[in-house]
Protein backbone atom coordinates (compact mmCIF):
# COMPACT_ATOMS: atom_id res chain seq x y z
CA UNK A 1 0.00 0.00 0.00
CA UNK A 2 2.80 2.51 0.95
CA UNK A 3 4.58 1.75 -2.55
CA UNK A 4 1.08 3.02 -4.42
CA UNK A 5 0.94 5.98 -2.10
CA UNK A 6 4.28 6.96 -3.21
CA UNK A 7 3.30 6.14 -7.23
CA UNK A 8 0.44 8.16 -7.14
CA UNK A 9 1.37 10.85 -4.42
CA UNK A 10 4.25 13.16 -3.84
CA UNK A 11 5.12 12.61 -0.26
CA UNK A 12 6.92 15.64 0.61
CA UNK A 13 5.88 18.71 1.16
CA UNK A 14 4.35 20.63 -0.88
CA UNK A 15 2.14 17.40 -0.82
CA UNK A 16 0.47 16.35 -4.43
CA UNK A 17 -0.71 14.37 -7.43
CA UNK A 18 1.69 12.50 -9.14
CA UNK A 19 1.50 12.42 -12.68
CA UNK A 20 0.65 9.02 -12.72
CA UNK A 21 -2.55 10.25 -10.60
CA UNK A 22 -2.99 13.12 -13.03
CA UNK A 23 -2.93 10.49 -15.71
CA UNK A 24 -5.25 7.83 -14.27
CA UNK A 25 -8.07 10.64 -13.14
CA UNK A 26 -7.90 12.39 -16.75
CA UNK A 27 -8.37 8.73 -17.99
CA UNK A 28 -11.28 7.52 -15.99
CA UNK A 29 -12.97 11.13 -14.61
CA UNK A 30 -16.22 10.45 -16.57
CA UNK A 31 -16.97 7.02 -14.38
CA UNK A 32 -15.69 9.46 -11.15
CA UNK A 33 -18.19 11.80 -11.69
CA UNK A 34 -21.99 11.90 -9.32
CA UNK A 35 -24.70 10.44 -12.11
CA UNK A 36 -26.71 9.16 -9.71
CA UNK A 37 -28.16 9.93 -5.91
CA UNK A 38 -31.06 7.81 -4.20
CA UNK A 39 -33.05 8.96 -1.01
CA UNK A 40 -35.44 7.52 1.13
CA UNK A 41 -37.15 8.26 4.22
CA UNK A 42 -38.67 5.66 6.42
CA UNK A 43 -39.78 5.35 9.80
CA UNK A 44 -37.70 8.58 10.50
CA UNK A 45 -34.62 6.87 8.77
CA UNK A 46 -33.44 8.79 6.03
CA UNK A 47 -31.02 6.39 3.45
CA UNK A 48 -28.85 8.05 1.27
CA UNK A 49 -27.06 5.90 -1.75
CA UNK A 50 -24.86 6.93 -4.23
CA UNK A 51 -23.56 4.96 -6.72
CA UNK A 52 -19.83 5.09 -8.44
CA UNK A 53 -18.83 3.13 -11.71
CA UNK A 54 -15.58 2.17 -11.14
CA UNK A 55 -14.86 0.07 -13.90
CA UNK A 56 -14.64 -3.35 -15.98
CA UNK A 57 -12.61 -6.50 -16.58
CA UNK A 58 -13.41 -8.46 -18.76
CA UNK A 59 -12.90 -12.21 -19.99
CA UNK A 60 -13.26 -14.73 -22.83
CA UNK A 61 -16.29 -15.61 -20.82
CA UNK A 62 -17.68 -13.22 -18.05
CA UNK A 63 -17.69 -9.48 -17.82
CA UNK A 64 -16.68 -8.36 -14.19
CA UNK A 65 -17.90 -4.98 -12.80
CA UNK A 66 -17.23 -2.87 -10.15
CA UNK A 67 -19.50 -0.22 -8.62
CA UNK A 68 -18.60 1.60 -5.11
CA UNK A 69 -21.43 2.66 -3.54
CA UNK A 70 -21.38 5.48 -0.84
CA UNK A 71 -23.90 4.95 1.94
CA UNK A 72 -25.62 7.15 4.17
CA UNK A 73 -27.99 6.77 7.38
CA UNK A 74 -29.83 9.54 9.24
CA UNK A 75 -32.42 9.02 12.43
CA UNK A 76 -34.60 12.20 11.95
Amino acid sequence: MYNLIQIILFTDPPFGAQETLRAWQKKNHPWLELSDVHKETTENVRVTVIPFYMGCRESQATSVFWVCVCTEALCL
